[in-house]
């Protein structure tokens, strides 16, 4: 009779949390809107990053979160164009349809909007043969760019991408 009790208290627990993280995925999603209806572009964004994190990849509404970046990476927000680029490289989720062709127009508009973490992504895409035919040379103004740009990782795949194009 004891055991009995401990496991209906246990799944009335369980319950309890379950109903709280459903409505706490509400609380986010109301607080993006309220972040991102006014012209505040990095808090819409820190809110969209504080909401994907505080859930499951299956419990956040993906289809939302493209709609604020396509709209943010429209009204010129790098960020938003590169968080966009990221996510449809992403192969082994359903967070989006993934799609090498729109993870490089994304990190375009990215890297145009001087965005490193973009231009390193186009460079890498192109030094590996992704979605782009393989070319060295391709890849260097985008490494160059990224390297320019303060994003240390790149630099040390710009310098290897040079040692391959002297070499050839």
């Amino acid at each position: 009779m004891h055991t009995r009790k401990i496991i209906m208290t246990q799944f009335i627990i369980l319950s309890l949390i379950t109903s709280f993280l459903s409505g706490y995925n509400n609380i986010d999603k109301i607080l993006i809107m309220e972040k991102c209806k006014n012209t505040e572009y990095t808090e819409c964004m820190d809110a969209t990053y504080d909401y994907r994190l505080n859930n499951n990849n299956e419990d956040i509404d993906w289809e939302y979160i493209e709609t604020i970046y396509v709209n943010l990476c429209n009204l010129s927000h790098s960020e938003a164009c590169q968080a966009l680029g990221s996510l449809y490289a992403v192969d082994n989720n359903a967070l989006l349809n993934h799609s090498w062709e729109e993870s490089a127009r994304y990190h375009i508009k990215g890297c145009q909007l001087n965005n490193m973490i973009s231009c390193k992504a186009l460079g890498g895409m192109h030094m590996l043969g992704i979605f782009y035919k393989k070319s060295y040379i391709k890849a260097l103004p985008f490494l160059t760019k990224a390297c320019n740009g303060k994003n240390i990782s790149s630099c040390k795949y710009k310098e290897e991408v040079e040692e391959l194009i002297e070499n050839h």
